[in-house]
């Protein structure tokens, strides 16, 4: 059994080339709250062809607020709010450069940024008490636009999870977790044993998007 835990617990799944996969809560819909996060990304073409020479990594910070949400932390209920999913909340990117950033800038007012992964925004913002409380004068929903459509403002039951057995198990499967994401401190980890993976199957069966030109410049070929 604490092998099987063991061997769940390493870092083989898909490394974390982002801030953003490190702090998401799938369960919550949003960020831990309160995070500062630093750390080396390669940023969504170097995942996509995992090939050491199409990655430039990069430091980027990555900070929620209290709420959980991509915003400095300030006790002033904003005038202006930008609802959206991960384009808004600025996925790749530090927080000098997310949308709500570079209106603050531009406006000289904060502007709040209520963004998470998924088009279920508006309903996350009507269901904030402190946005009933103080309601904001300018509300902005700036969805991707692939993704524009009719859609039911709800938001689905989250339900809870059993206790027992299955629970303790999962507990101790999640402390060997984060003892293995402390190692893996700046994604050294995770980022060489996936080349590792890569590279011997790429060696193989050669790599789906990595192209090389004549002249011996690598570039890559998304469909």
């Amino acid at each position: 059994m604490w092998l099987a835990l063991g061997l769940a617990s390493l870092p083989l799944r898909a490394p974390e080339f982002r801030a953003w996969e490190r702090v998401y809560d799938s369960e919550t819909r949003r960020f831990a709250p309160n995070r500062r996060l630093e750390m080396q990304v390669i940023g969504d073409l170097g995942f996509k062809a995992w090939v050491r020479e199409l990655q430039h990594p990069r430091p980027t910070v990555f900070s929620t607020d209290r709420f959980g949400f991509r915003n400095p932390d300030s006790g002033e209920p904003p005038r202006i709010v930008v609802i959206g999913d991960s384009y808004v909340a600025g996925a790749g990117l530090p927080d000098s450069a997310t949308l709500a950033a570079q209106l603050s800038e531009l406006l000289e007012e904060r502007v709040y940024g209520f963004a998470t992964q998924y088009l279920n925004g508006p309903a996350l913002f009507f269901r904030e008490e402190r946005f009933a409380k103080h309601p904001p004068d300018v509300v902005v929903w700036a969805p991707v636009a692939r993704a524009i459509r009719p859609r039911p403002l709800f938001v689905r039951n989250l339900g809870e999870s059993g206790g027992g057995a299955l629970e303790r198990f999962a507990d101790v499967g999640e402390e060997l977790s984060s003892l293995v994401r402390r190692g893996n401190e700046g994604n050294r980890l995770t980022r060489e044993l996936r080349f590792l993976q890569q590279g011997w199957l790429y060696a193989r069966r050669g790599h789906p998007h990595a192209r090389r030109l004549p002249g011996g410049e690598l570039v890559l070929a998304l469909s």
